[in-house]
């Protein structure tokens, strides 16, 4: 349910598009088409106050902004190989507008405090491994613009934004707070078999971490992100935290326009026989970095 307004949305177990009959199916066969399938499901949307109701088939994703007036999905007409299209409704009326069609990936979703602006992100990569740039939409948009990608300036060299952390909005609407890291890459392909490759872990005397905590940190290190701000106003983007300054907090809801850097390499070895642990706190200030 939307945070305010009376409008609910659920999706089905199964994608319940009607089934072709035999004689459908052969003239794709003849015509050398495969019946269509989607990985999506069946999207209901529905007002119990008044009744209305709606359903929407191959929707792999959703989100209500916070009045409930707008509902974004996103949709997979073929399944994981096909192009996925987003799409804005608004409940009043269910007049709907496409928003973005043909990526092969849309994520994360974000409406604004008030509801008008939406964020995701979007990658066109057709590999396993696809890496993403943040993309901005407002009601009173046509199509959205792309904020930040690999190119922008002040981007790290070889990073992007992360799909590992979910973009959000100050308070105001003022500002886009999302993550980073480092591009990712396609592992080359070898000849060899998963069950013939050795795997061996190794530690050293001067590692930062005591090896069960690497292992045990090991899925989180992977998907880590570092966080950055984009000012919409003067169109400034700032890379916030960094392989130093791994924990970055902005306060009052984001509309702080300085910010709490939380580092501690510089003691860590330490950690492993002294507590309380060391911590150095940064002031960074947003609006210069």
């Amino acid at each position: 349910m939307a945070e305010n307004g009376e409008w609910m949305a659920y999706l089905s177990s199964k994608n319940l598009i009607p089934t072709l009959s035999k004689k459908e199916l052969k003239k794709l066969k003849k015509k050398g088409l495969l019946e269509p399938k989607s990985t999506g499901h069946s999207l209901f949307v529905y007002n119990p106050i008044s009744g209305k109701k709606k359903k929407i088939n191959n929707v792999k994703d959703y989100t209500f902004n916070r009045s409930g007036t707008l509902l974004a999905y996103t949709q997979s007409n073929k399944g994981d190989k096909d192009s996925v299209s987003l799409t804005v409704l608004k409940l009043s009326d269910f007049e709907t507008h496409t928003v973005a069609s043909q990526q092969m990936s849309i994520q994360k979703m974000t409406f604004d405090y008030k509801g008008n602006q939406l964020l995701f992100f979007c990658s066109k990569d057709t590999g396993e491994v696809k890496n993403f740039y943040l993309a901005y939409w407002t009601v009173n948009q046509v199509i959205p613009e792309t904020l930040v990608d690999s190119t922008t300036l002040g981007m790290p060299d070889g990073w992007t934004v992360s799909a590992d952390s979910k973009p959000y909005f100050s308070r105001d609407g003022s500002k886009i707070i999302f993550g980073t890291n480092e591009i990712k890459r396609e592992t080359p392909k070898d000849s060899l078999l998963a069950i013939e490759k050795a795997k061996v872990d190794i530690w050293s005397g001067t590692d930062l971490k005591i090896q069960p905590e690497q292992l045990k940190r090991l899925k989180r290190d992977q998907t880590k992100s570092y966080l950055a701000v984009y000012t919409i106003e003067n169109k400034a983007f700032r890379q916030l935290a960094n392989k130093n300054i791994e924990l970055v907090r902005i306060y009052n809801f984001g509309n702080s326009n300085f910010a709490i850097g939380f580092e501690s390499k510089t003691d860590q070895r330490e950690r492993n026989w002294t507590f309380p642990w060391k911590t150095n706190y940064h002031f960074i200030d947003l609006l210069n970095g």
